[in-house]
């Protein structure tokens, strides 16, 4: 199974189309602009939440059908940018912590907290997958000891011995990363990094791809699982 997770920064016919070429079983689209719907190929099918009361930007989740992704009961309307979806042992969890009103005095680290709490048990039997953008790095304004941070994420995940994919390849500590992911207002030298992917299955491929400046403010991460039991 492969995987693009990728803020693509605007859900455009023409950027759907392009991503597509890839072949991807699976895009986890984050921050997408655009309520305007787009046309599918028939195989694939498409989760999307993008309520415009609520904010300017949405997720998205475009799955092959032959992979039979489901939304599982337990999934919550509270943390509805942040979606769970099931597939025979696979747990994927599309990541796109945002603020709401009902959440706007909540820090970025604090929701994407919140939320991987709430799903964790159902972590227990299942390859588990969470990507996207987090909207999390090292020292951010609003993370709080109390509240949340980045560094509680990554502890949270690692006592269920889940990792992220790219600081394992590289053994680079969070914060000190040597590439980055995001490139605020398209500006090569305001980077950040915030698109992760973490996992506790063993046989996985990693790759986050170069900037492509014309297509997006982040970069793509595209993930390979061999096999799907």
């Amino acid at each position: 199974m492969k995987i693009i997770s990728y803020n693509i920064h605007n859900y455009l016919q023409e950027k759907i189309d392009s991503l597509l070429e890839l072949e991807a079983d699976v895009y986890i689209l984050s921050e997408i602009h655009s309520s305007a719907e787009v046309i599918l190929p028939e195989e694939y099918t498409l989760f999307r939440f993008a309520n415009p009361e609520e904010s300017t930007k949405g997720l998205g989740v475009i799955c092959k059908k032959e992979y039979d992704f489901t939304v599982p009961e337990w999934f919550s309307e509270e943390y509805k940018y942040i979606l769970p979806l099931c597939c025979s042992d696979l747990l994927l969890i599309a990541m796109w912590p945002t603020k709401t009103k009902a959440n706007k005095n909540m820090g970025y680290p604090q929701i994407a907290l919140e939320a991987i709490k709430y799903y964790s048990p159902y972590f227990n039997g299942k390859r588990v997958v969470l990507s996207g953008d987090f909207n999390c790095f090292v020292g951010q304004s609003d993370e709080s000891p109390k509240r949340g941070t980045l560094l509680q994420i990554v502890d949270f995940l690692s006592k269920h011995n889940i990792y992220s994919l790219y600081h394992k390849q590289t053994n680079e500590d969070f914060g000190k990363e040597s590439r980055t992911t995001f490139h605020w207002l398209f500006r090569e030298q305001q980077q950040f990094f915030l698109d992760y992917t973490f996992t506790n299955i063993e046989d996985v491929k990693y790759q986050l791809e170069e900037w492509n400046s014309k297509f997006s403010d982040h970069h793509a991460q595209i993930i390979e699982i061999n096999t799907l039991v």
